[in-house]
């Protein structure tokens, strides 16, 4: 699943893979925090973005049309949780920041 932060919004690609969670963004980390605070999707958590479990939750399940999605879904949450990348209250999951550069071809992290 991959969350892609512009200038003005936060879209969600390719939710029906759930064996990768990640921001990618040209943004820099005050264009981010930025963004996540007007959008309410989550922070910014040391150098990661902490999202909002039920947010993604609901913005990608509603384009799923394969009903085992569901238990993919929960099969995520619950490694995150096992490999310590959800918030203590579990509402919110970690997920690595891809900083793209303008090939989007290249990255830094």
């Amino acid at each position: 699943m991959l969350v892609r932060i512009t200038d003005d919004v936060v879209d969600l690609e390719q939710a029906d893979d759930l064996t990768d969670l990640r921001v990618v963004t040209r943004l820099d980390a005050d264009g981010i925090v930025r963004i996540l605070q007007e959008s309410g999707v989550g922070y910014l958590h040391e150098g990661s973005v902490m999202l909002r479990v039920r947010l993604l939750h609901d913005r990608a399940g509603v384009e799923q049309a394969d009903p085992a999605w569901e238990s993919r879904w929960d099969q995520m949450i619950e490694y995150a949780g096992r490999k310590g990348w959800l918030s203590a209250d579990g509402c919110f999951v970690q997920a690595h920041i891809d900083f793209l550069t303008d090939d989007s071809s290249q990255r830094i992290s």
